[in-house]
């Protein structure tokens, strides 16, 4: 009874752990708000200013921004400490917000994008490397789903209040609407995080960390050139600078990643690949959702937000329950079986897409949700107790930056097979069938691909 009373919600919600907690929380917050908020202003904004050429790059460059944050998140707290980090983040943050919200081009959304990616990649990756170190591992689940919470409020309010400035305001205040999230994270920052001694690590990835963004950058860019040869170009150089950057960042002199990323054999690595695919499956369904729900099935905004936030919601409400079993070969089973609905979830949300059938959209996006849900959770606590102990800081802020490294993979390639089959065009016919052929077949594909690499996570855990 005492053990039990000792892993119960009441030591996680008290003293120096909830001081913690509400600091996590308030960064994974600004995260999920920011990236569900502005999903139905970016069509609006491209409907008055131009742009719809660069409309997939808001996405890439955001993730982008994102994993370049992530990757250098240890390193910059190591220098910095991570109150340093946070507080420069939230004001970097708010400046790209700035520069979106008056933005008189559309590549000047794009360019405030790339820096709100940058300040949230890095706020997240900080956020999650305090989870292993500050948290014993019984309290891991909880940790989780309580912030399976906090992405369920803030994805909810994100799509809604921002598919309602966009209405009634204009789609440029939805760029501002974070602001009251930026000034709570600072807050709590400044009362809850203490000061780090500075480490200067005779590490040198400067070479690797280049190659990585350089790679990601690659693998977001196809949609940018019109051959079909280039395009496939950009993405072979993706995938080549992002092994050459692996290869050299698992180093022990270089220490940028962990040293059993992306080995399909190892739990750690296993794990990685299932968190790219799953994220690189989402990525390509959702980054034209509400564009093709706004400008061919005319949905308000508001109602576009609606669908975009049943993926979030249904995520957080199944983390919560899978985060509340008892029985950890109950999570065990979730964790191996969740990506088995990507396949569903991504046939159902094409078809709907394709039609107008909105009960279709609404039932792929439930099921894509509870795929990370039953998934999500399990993988990073098996991440990272897998992971040696002098790697486990490293690899809690890469976990994140891997899903993120995924939607920017998968960001890049929605666009690439918007342009090859003419999608804004045909949204102008009112017949995106084929589109949707191509987005989501390959989104299945990708996601039969996730529940194939699940299979390396039955490995024995330390």
């Amino acid at each position: 009874m005492e053990m039990a009373e000792k892993n119960g919600w009441s030591e996680l919600l008290s003293g120096a752990n909830l001081s913690l907690l509400t600091v996590i929380s308030s960064g994974i917050g600004l995260h999920a708000f920011n990236q569900f908020a502005v999903v139905t202003a970016l069509p609006v904004a491209v409907k008055e200013i131009g742009g719809a050429a660069f409309y997939s790059w808001a996405y890439s460059l955001y993730f982008v921004g994102s994993v370049a944050g992530g990757v250098t998140a240890v390193l910059f707290r190591e220098r910095f400490g991570a109150r340093g980090v946070l507080l420069l983040c939230c004001l970097l943050f708010s400046l790209g917000s700035i520069l979106s919200a008056i933005a008189w081009e559309f590549l000047w959304v794009v360019v405030g994008r790339a820096l709100q990616g940058l300040a949230d990649g890095l706020i997240v990756a900080v956020c999650y490397s305090l989870i292993p170190a500050g948290f014993r591992s019984g309290l891991l689940p909880k940790v989780f789903a309580i912030e399976a919470g906090i992405w369920a409020v803030a994805s909810f309010v994100g799509p809604l209040t921002g598919g309602y400035a966009t209405e009634h305001v204009s789609w440029r205040a939805t760029f501002l609407l974070s602001a009251p999230l930026i000034v709570l994270l600072v807050a709590y920052t400044t009362i809850a995080v203490s000061a780090e001694r500075p480490v200067v690590a005779p590490r040198k990835p400067l070479v690797p960390l280049l190659l990585c963004l350089a790679g990601a950058l690659a693998f977001s860019a196809p949609s940018a050139f019109e051959g079909a040869g280039l395009r496939a170009a950009a993405l072979l150089a993706g995938a080549a600078l992002l092994w050459a950057s692996l290869r050299a960042g698992i180093q022990p002199s270089v220490g940028l990643f962990p040293k059993d990323s992306f080995r399909l054999k190892t739990v750690l690595g296993s794990g990685f690949w299932v968190l790219f695919l799953m994220s690189y499956a989402h990525a390509l369904g959702s980054v034209y959702l509400a564009y093709v729900a706004i400008n061919l099935w005319n949905h308000e905004p508001t109602f576009a937000g609606f669908i975009v936030v049943t993926m979030p919601l249904a995520w957080s409400f199944v983390a919560m329950l899978i985060g509340s079993l008892r029985s950890a070969r109950l999570r065990e089973i979730c964790l191996h079986y969740g990506p088995y609905q990507m396949v569903p979830g991504c046939i159902l949300l094409g078809l709907g897409l394709a039609s107008g059938n909105w009960g279709e959209m609404l039932l792929g996006q439930i099921l894509i949700g509870s795929a990370f849900g039953m998934s999500w959770a399990g993988i990073s606590q098996a991440a990272m107790e897998a992971a040696p102990e002098e790697e486990r800081k490293m690899t809690g802020a890469l976990l994140p930056t891997v899903a993120t490294l995924g939607s920017a993979a998968g960001a890049g390639a929605s666009g690439t097979v918007a342009a090859a089959s003419s999608l804004v065009e045909n949204i102008e016919l009112g017949d995106v069938t084929i589109p949707m052929i191509y987005l989501y077949g390959i989104g299945v594909v990708v996601s039969v691909l996730a529940v194939m690499a699940t299979s390396g996570l039955r490995g024995e855990r330390p």
